[in-house]
């Protein structure tokens, strides 16, 4: 894994593509401005205009999941990013299709993340509160890390079959049975960002090697599977 994040750190070290200045029409499903949820990457490369050597494709599968990084140096939130990549991932056991699943920016040492963020608060509105962060993020007391989020969480969209055949919904839930996911997962948003001015944090989470000064996440990982095992039990 660290292997992998310096690989990461090493690439975003390049410029990237002006993709934050594009309008996004839908900014409560908070997503990156210009970019939508589910969109494949053809689709991204056409919504962000990208020529060929404008970004990079990790064809290595990681997971069920691929990487896209951006190339050139735009102004994101009134700040110029360092480096940003694209998470795209498949639900199905064939991996036959993959979908834009988050998207992390990278901010060099010496931004004024106070800038970005309020540039943030203009465009999506304000955090949520505190309480509402991910379990990783709750040691943070200093205000160094933001939230943004859905109201709607996963546990409201799925129906009582598919929780049942996904999730651990009796029994020890340290103790999963093979294949099931944790019945925490269920109070996760659909779709939320974090926004970071100390990558520390983020370092001592276990996401990234250290390579800048502030992070932003924009993760779309729950309404996107959602999305597919309602369309699979509909089928």
């Amino acid at each position: 894994m660290k292997k992998l994040s310096l690989f990461f750190c090493l690439i975003l070290c390049f410029s990237l593509l002006s993709g934050c200045a594009k309008n996004q029409d839908k900014p409560t499903r908070l997503a990156f401005p210009g970019l939508e949820w589910g969109m494949t990457k053809e689709e991204v490369i056409d919504a962000l205009s990208l020529q060929e050597g404008e970004y990079e494709i990790d064809e290595e599968e990681h997971g069920g999941s691929f990487y896209m990084v951006i190339e050139d140096q735009p102004i994101c939130f009134g700040a110029p990013m360092q480096g940003m990549w694209l998470t795209f991932s498949s639900f199905d056991s064939n991996h036959s299709a993959y979908y834009l699943q988050s998207v992390n920016v990278l901010y060099p040492e010496g931004t004024d993340m106070q800038l970005v963020r309020k540039a943030m608060e203009g465009y999506y509105g304000l955090p949520k509160d505190e309480n509402t962060k991910e379990q990783r993020w709750e040691q943070d007391s200093g205000g160094h890390v933001a939230h943004w989020a859905t109201d709607e969480i996963l546990g409201d969209v799925l129906t009582d079959e598919i929780k049942q055949a996904h999730f651990v919904m009796d029994g020890d839930p340290m103790n999963p049975e093979p294949g099931k996911m944790l019945n925490n997962y269920l109070k996760r948003p659909l779709r939320e960002i974090y926004w970071s001015d100390d990558r520390n944090i983020f370092e001592s989470n276990g996401t990234l090697e250290p390579c800048g000064q502030g992070y932003l996440v924009f993760s779309g990982g729950y309404g996107l599977l959602a999305d597919y095992w309602l369309a699979e039990q509909a089928n």
